[in-house]
């Protein structure tokens, strides 16, 4: 009832404040990231460097967020690699592919090394607390990961093969096909590696340089994405992604090798419709998730883990005007484990109900959302966000040739989360007592651009507050076991800041960005969040002249604590890597049909050669080379 009161008032609003259009909210017959770009407003938004998804397009997505985001990677040597932002923990970071979020409902994370961002066209970073929009999770900040229709008639595509040191090696295949009623697109890509890299023993004495053992990995990554226009207001797009890999995990500086390996499996698949009417549009997604892993050793002989996610989504979106959109959705989420690790098999299912409403003019743009969930029919608390963007611009006069556009925002959203199955049914440890976490998220941000005919320039800066009750956390009881627990409170507090700057001058074009984030998260006793920086940074620098180009790419972190009282912590660390590369044309036909290019680059990971930690103990390379070529036509 107090939903539907809620709604009643929202389409009444409608009527009242409908005015003159400045904006066209009503999305293409292609719908991308609706729900993350319109209903966030004053929310800090990293978006898509369309360079650096090319030149990570054989790499995971660990590397592309950790180089081009403020954001915290966490990764355990060869083993699981998770993303967290402003403080927070990974499971508060939702990661949404096409709408679908990938969060694990096992262990509440996403593993990204697993992610390949050749598969994407697009990925966009969203730092804030995002409940109201996806859920149980979304408390730090959303990472989307989305796909785009071919954009170009035809058959198109690229043919690719790398090598590099620790026996690297790397293949990808990527087909895109599009004509007036359809689109199509293959990518399959594999890299592997014998990966016996050298490390400084930090653990030992005179900390020698030793070879890795047992590192080894096998990534294979296949995914596809139709899209058909059926009438002329009916559209039809199909994903999916399967993912199946293969790693020997190395033991750390301080453990003797005990032979242990990771095999997992995912599959990701989703089916989209939707149907436009004069000034709305209905929309009707299913989604089927299936992740399973084996995990053994000489200890461990066979650990499996798996799940399966069924989800249905029903959305309606009304543009009151071209500037006022409302949308109402429910979502339905069944996950089925089966785990040899718990004593039984459980099933969760999950409901939900949500609105969202975005308003712009030249005056100020803003967004509510609203969502209630219920998990095995018991309600979770009710989630919203407000925010709003207001912006200020100084007109063109003879003196002042330039246009200046100065942005303020801000937003203020509640959220939560739910115990995963791993914190609710592990055998023995798991602690089904365990209540949800609830949480605020406040921020107010300034932001600034400023273009003329050759360059574009502009900064933004944030200053943020997370408050979490009920933080689920793993720590050692009497016993000498860790058992999960609901902790009384986390707050993190910190600014954000970056910088991006371009120019170009002929045949020469500069791209520069510079992202830093300061995150003091702390428990309620004082203690400090484990292996969560307090100061995290990226910067990036490239340089084009005609069909060569140079790119440098660094990323910076301050110690990691690795126990809540700070006796142990890793070292701070810098990281470096640079590409050089030519795009030559080899072979194009008369009418321009068709056009083959060659994309030829040379990268150097650890440019600079550190030696650092992530997690404590456990190693990571030194400098490493790779030579890639890709044949584009």
């Amino acid at each position: 009832m107090k939903l539907l009161k809620i709604l009643l008032f929202t389409f009444i609003s409608n009527l009242v404040f409908a005015q003159k259009d400045s904006i066209r909210l009503l999305p293409s017959a292609e719908i991308v990231a609706q729900r993350l770009n319109y209903f966030t407003v004053g929310q800090n938004h990293l978006t898509t460097d369309s360079f650096a998804l090319a030149l990570f397009q054989n790499q995971s997505l660990a590397a592309y967020l950790s180089s081009q985001t403020p954001l915290s990677i966490k990764a355990y040597g060869t083993g699981t690699v998770s993303v967290a932002t402003r403080g927070v923990a990974a499971s508060h970071t939702a990661m949404v592919w096409n709408g679908i979020n990938l969060q694990n409902p096992l262990n509440g994370g996403a593993d990204i090394a697993l992610l390949n961002v050749g598969a994407i066209e697009q990925i966009d970073v969203k730092l804030g607390g995002c409940s109201a929009l996806f859920g149980s999770g979304a408390i730090g900040g959303v990472v989307q990961l989305d796909n785009k229709k071919p954009q170009k008639d035809g058959l198109h595509g690229q043919l690719g093969y790398g090598l590099g040191s620790v026996g690297w090696g790397n293949e990808q295949l990527r087909l895109d096909y599009k004509n007036a009623k359809i689109g199509a697109s293959l990518n399959i890509g594999h890299q592997a590696a014998t990966n016996d890299f050298r490390f400084k023993n930090t653990a030992e004495i005179g900390q020698p340089l030793q070879k890795a053992a047992h590192a080894a990995y096998d990534f294979l990554n296949v995914s596809g994405n139709f899209y058909a226009q059926i009438s002329p207001n009916d559209f039809f797009k199909i994903h999916f992604w399967r993912s199946q890999n293969y790693r020997e995990i190395t033991p750390t500086m301080t453990a003797s090798n005990n032979n242990a390996l990771y095999r997992d499996t995912a599959n990701r698949m989703t089916a989209e419709w939707a149907h436009f009417f004069k000034k709305s549009y209905l929309k009707l997604r299913g989604a089927y998730l299936f992740d399973k892993n084996f995990y053994a050793s000489d200890v461990i002989k066979n650990s499996q883990n798996g799940i399966r996610s069924y989800i249905g989504e029903a959305e309606w979106n009304y543009n009151f005007s071209k500037n006022n959109v409302l949308r109402i959705g429910a979502n339905n989420t069944t996950d089925v484990s089966d785990n040899n690790n718990y004593k039984q098999n459980p099933q969760r299912n999950r409901m939900a109900l949500f609105v969202n409403q975005a308003f712009s003019s030249d005056f100020i743009t803003v967004s509510g959302n609203i969502r209630q969930e219920w998990v095995n029919n018991g309600a979770t608390p009710t989630t919203f966000s407000v925010g709003f963007e207001k912006p200020f611009s100084v007109k063109k006069t003879p003196d002042l040739p330039l246009k200046k556009e100065w942005i303020l925002r801000g937003a203020v959203s509640r959220n939560f989360n739910i115990p995963t199955f791993n914190d609710l049914y592990w055998a023995n440890l798991g602690n089904p007592n365990l209540v949800n976490e609830r949480g605020w998220s406040k921020e107010l941000g300034l932001k600034y651009k400023r273009k003329t005919a050759r360059s574009e320039w502009g900064f933004y800066t944030t200053v943020f507050d997370i408050d979490i009750t009920n933080r689920i956390a793993w720590l050692p009881q009497s016993d000498g076991q860790w058992r999960p627990n609901n902790i009384a409170q986390v707050q993190s507090m910190g600014v954000e800041a970056g910088i991006n700057y371009q120019r170009k001058v002929e045949n020469w074009h500069f791209i520069t960005h510079l992202n830093y984030q300061y995150a003091d998260a702390k428990d309620g006793n004082g203690g400090v969040q484990l292996y969560v920086p307090k100061h995290n940074a990226s910067a990036s620098a490239r340089l084009f002249y005609k069909t060569f180009y140079a790119s440098w790419q660094q990323s910076a972190s301050s110690k990691r604590y690795g126990t809540t009282d700070k006796i142990i912590a890793t070292e701070p660390f810098t990281l470096a890597d640079a590409a050089l590369g030519f795009t030559p044309s080899v072979w194009r036909t008369k009418g321009g049909d068709f056009n083959l290019k060659m994309d030829i680059r040379l990268r150097i990971d650890n440019v600079l050669n550190a030696d650092y930690q992530v997690i404590t103990f456990y190693p990571n390379p030194r400098r490493q080379f790779r030579l890639e070529v890709l044949a584009l036509f």
